[in-house]
């Protein structure tokens, strides 16, 4: 490990957990609602870049024993956590390996349905980012996906703005500790410093709070690194076109909120509807202030549907964690964080009392068909549509979740 330490990683750890917006579950929907034919979740070989102890990775791999995981980490450290806690679980389908990705090939492990490559890309070097898309380029099958988070504009702009000021003023401190703390109180001392407040000590009030949302390691490997490159979405598609892959969607979904904007704003934005996706999806970014994306990529061959396939709505499982009320003839529709939705239909309206009554189980498209017909004793043949269109439509406002898999 040279003197001590292989990597800023192998000294400071970065907290290990799970992030479900890479599930293969998740990511394998986006795809197949557009029109893609991924494998299925339970006979698939998965790729993670930048896996660090597995935390990501090793959940899934206990899930599903008959699929087979590689995690890949530059740092040494975590990877031998993440291999001792594999043992522990005796799992067999999932290895774990120290390794520079500049070194992967076809060769070191064969290829891919799924990559994972989540908090890596805006981290690392350029020559190192062309190797990440070089890598979903060359490791994905055929129907591969590969999901690529990293740093966005115009939202990174402003957290450019406090990164500059705290790298300057941590840089004479050494502990981790001291870094991260020094650059807390620089964050906040900022913001408290004019008697009047204004835009910009509005922007320091808005990042120290979300430093201290931070735990302290991820905080200085995220916003503290010597490396962190936001990127326009259309810059990153730039790139990734470069290496003949293209945009399937992002793992979160990603419609704007029409409460959130003045009337007549989404109409506006209706006038790209002929536009190329990519001009949409970054408008939509300068609405909303994106500071991050989760971008899921394709071979450019691949021939997607412009929007989700409401045919392939019946194939799918629904979840949704609203509590439901009846006010007259109008169904409501809350959920924990505030969200609500009303609907006079009474087709949806007992579609989604089915899918919301069953939480956190999955319900299938059959069983709200039949839920329906038990309640509104409908056999009309708009049911189908009726549910099919409010489940699209909920789903890209990110209200209820679908999953190709059922779980």
């Amino acid at each position: 490990m040279g003197a001590q330490y292989a990597t800023t990683y192998d000294k400071v750890l970065y907290p290990s957990g799970a992030y479900p917006q890479t599930h293969p579950r998740r990511t394998s929907t986006v795809a197949f609602l557009r029109g893609m034919q991924p494998e299925r979740i339970d006979r698939c070989r998965v790729l993670e870049l930048g896996c660090g102890a597995g935390g990501n990775l090793l959940p899934i791999a206990y899930d599903y024993p008959d699929s087979e995981f590689v995690g890949l980490d530059l740092a040494q450290r975590p990877i031998a956590a993440g291999r001792a806690l594999a043992t522990q679980l005796d799992l067999k389908n999932i290895q774990l390996e120290s390794m520079d990705i500049s070194d992967l090939s076809v060769s070191s492990f064969g290829t891919f349905d799924y990559i994972i490559a989540h908090g890596l890309y805006s981290w690392v070097a350029a020559p190192v980012r062309k190797r990440i898309l070089e890598i979903c380029r060359d490791l994905l099958r055929p129907q591969g996906i590969a999901y690529v988070s990293y740093n966005a504009y115009p939202g990174n702009h402003l957290r450019d703005l406090a990164r500059g000021m705290m790298r300057y003023h941590v840089s004479r401190f050494e502990t981790v500790a001291d870094k991260v703390g020094q650059a807390r109180v620089l964050l906040k001392f900022l913001a408290e410093s004019e008697l009047e407040q204004d835009c910009y000590a509005d922007v320091l009030k808005l990042q120290f709070e979300r430093s201290m949302k931070y735990m302290d390691e991820a905080f200085f490997h995220d916003d503290l690194s010597d490396v962190n490159q936001p990127f326009y979405f259309h810059e990153f598609m730039q790139e990734a076109g470069h290496y003949r892959l293209r945009f399937v969607g992002e793992a979160m979904p990603a419609d704007l909120d029409p409460s959130k904007f003045r009337p007549g704003v989404l109409e506006k934005l209706h006038e790209l509807a002929e536009a190329d996706e990519i001009v949409r999806e970054q408008y939509k970014d300068f609405l909303r202030g994106c500071a991050f994306r989760q971008t899921l990529l394709c071979h450019d061959q691949m021939e997607l549907s412009s929007d989700v396939r409401l045919d392939r709505i019946s194939q799918v499982h629904a979840t949704c964690d609203a509590t439901f009320t009846r006010n007259n003839d109008t169904f409501v529709f809350r959920r924990p964080k505030g969200s609500e939705i009303e609907t006079p239909n009474p087709i949806v309206g007992f579609a989604l009392e089915v899918v919301c009554s069953r939480w956190p189980e999955s319900v299938s498209f059959s069983q709200m068909l039949d839920g329906v017909r038990r309640s509104n004793g409908s056999s009309d043949a708009d049911v189908d549509s009726n549910i099919a269109v409010a489940l699209s439509t909920l789903y890209r406002a990110g209200f209820l979740g679908l999953q190709w898999y059922p779980y």
